[in-house]
């Protein structure tokens, strides 16, 4: 109390000298927390010829007080000069009325005033006062889809109110995704980092997105805010597969779906492995080529999707024909030997001769063969010789003569043998000459030959080629 008394008593006297310039001080603000700034309007009246130049400074004894505003003030003649006086308290300032002198001195005279500045709390001051909080944003200038995009807002309060209802907002017009708004609190002289992570749309569009950080109070807007921009870039990764497969008898069905996770049209090309033989009995849809990499076999397609578009496809591998190719085969194998006959006749001739430009004389042979594991009893061979031509008797020696010979009106003659038994792998050779009535000229063709035979009590009957020749 004595300390403020003596201000008193100084600013009065210090107001008693006559100069030849008044100096007013007027407050704007002279009640202020500790972090903010004391403002006052000073009016300097000259009414010299010339211009007065003050400095502005503080004593010695406001050593706790900081200038702020400029220490320089121009006073021209006769006319009225403003000027703002802005200080400071330091840390060291206790909560009370101060009376602040302040020196205003030019080359002929030394002015000092004293201002009153009361420092309070901050949650005295009647009303509050406007934060100053500093808000910085950081973020990657560029990413693709796929990434997680992250955000991180540095709050900073630079003074000693405690704020309990900010929040921080982050929108972006052509990023929906990102419209978000988080609640912090911030405390006195406090710093505080808020990351916000975001998952992209791994779809979206290549380009440039503005991206905006504000700082809100209570809900409002208080014009504390940073812009950022973010340039998508062009993703293109190998499609998604997804595979379900049908297996039924010697066929296997696989439906592959393929799905883009590009943000752009992307073209593909899909290879499938495969065999040497399995190649051979596998289609597919859409259509493929087979090809060779590395010693490997794939099949191969392209395909052209669209962002997030799928397509199917389908690889049937069925090896059904080739167990009815391989079936049939053998179920033919099988009834060949079945029912062959088990006695084969194979027909020729040899020792042709040939007389007056015709055919003359013919030897014919019957090779007559048991193929089958038992023996054959009781075979009958008969054979045929056209009207064009005549047996001859004289048979070769060692050959099987004829049992009969028979004369047919149309079928001409009839030759016959008898064979009792024929062993299993056994061949027994028939030789015979014939003598044509007349020479024969062009192609000459002998009848099939006969061979019965019994099977299971049955008889049956088995022939020979047809034998010819040309003259």
């Amino acid at each position: 109390m004595k300390k403020f008394i003596l201000y008193t008593i100084v600013a009065l006297f210090c107001m008693s000298i006559v100069s030849a310039a008044d100096i007013d001080i007027t407050p704007i603000d002279d009640e202020i927390a500790r972090g903010e700034k004391a403002q006052f309007l000073v009016e300097v009246d000259n009414d010299e010829l010339s211009i007065k130049n003050y400095r502005v400074y503080l004593p010695a004894e406001s050593i706790e007080w900081t200038l702020e505003s400029e220490e320089n003030i121009k006073a021209y003649p006769e006319r009225e000069t403003s000027y703002k006086l802005v200080l400071s308290p330091t840390k060291y300032v206790a909560y009370e009325l101060h009376g602040v002198k302040v020196n205003f001195k030019s080359d002929d005279e030394s002015i000092e005033k004293v201002i009153y500045i009361n420092l309070k709390k901050a949650g005295d001051i009647q009303g509050g006062y406007s934060p100053s909080i500093s808000l910085s944003a950081n973020m990657p200038k560029e990413m693709v889809p796929s990434d997680k995009l992250s955000i991180d807002a540095k709050l900073e309060n630079q003074n000693i109110a405690n704020h309990s209802d900010l929040s921080i907002e982050i929108s972006s017009d052509n990023l929906p995704a990102l419209d978000t708004v988080q609640e912090v609190e911030l405390g006195p002289l406090a710093k505080k980092s808020v990351e916000f992570t975001y998952d992209m749309d791994i779809l979206q569009e290549p380009g440039t997105y503005n991206i905006d950080v504000r700082l809100l109070k209570s809900g409002e807007d208080i014009g504390i805010s940073e812009s950022k921009t973010l340039d998508i870039k062009e993703n293109k990764p190998m499609f998604e597969k997804e595979t379900v497969s049908e297996s039924s008898f010697l066929k296997k069905t696989s439906t592959i779906t393929y799905t883009s996770q590009s943000n752009v049209k992307d073209t593909q090309s899909i290879k499938i492995p495969t065999g040497i033989v399995s190649r051979l009995f596998t289609y597919t849809e859409p259509e493929s080529k087979v090809i060779k990499e590395d010693g490997e076999r794939y099949i191969e397609m392209s395909l052209a999707l669209e962002p997030g578009e799928s397509r199917t496809v389908i690889v049937v591998t069925s090896y059904r024909l080739l167990f009815i190719i391989i079936f049939l085969a053998v179920l033919g194998t099988a009834a060949y030997y079945t029912y062959r006959a088990p006695v084969v006749v194979k027909k020729g001739v040899s020792n042709v001769e040939v007389k007056e430009g015709g055919i003359s004389n013919i030897r014919v042979t019957l090779e007559i063969k048991n193929i089958s594991k038992k023996a054959l009893k009781g075979l009958k061979v008969t054979d045929y010789i056209s009207n064009i031509a005549d047996l001859e008797n004289n048979f070769i020696e060692g050959t099987l003569k004829p049992s009969k010979v028979l004369k047919h009106e149309r079928k001409g003659t009839v030759l016959k043998w008898d064979i009792e038994e024929l062993a299993p792998g056994e061949e027994r050779i028939i030789s015979y000459n014939l003598q044509s009535r007349l020479s024969i000229v062009g192609d000459f063709k002998l009848p099939r030959a006969k061979i019965n035979y019994k099977k299971k009590g049955k008889e049956k009957a088995a022939y020979s080629n047809s034998a010819g020749v040309s003259a």
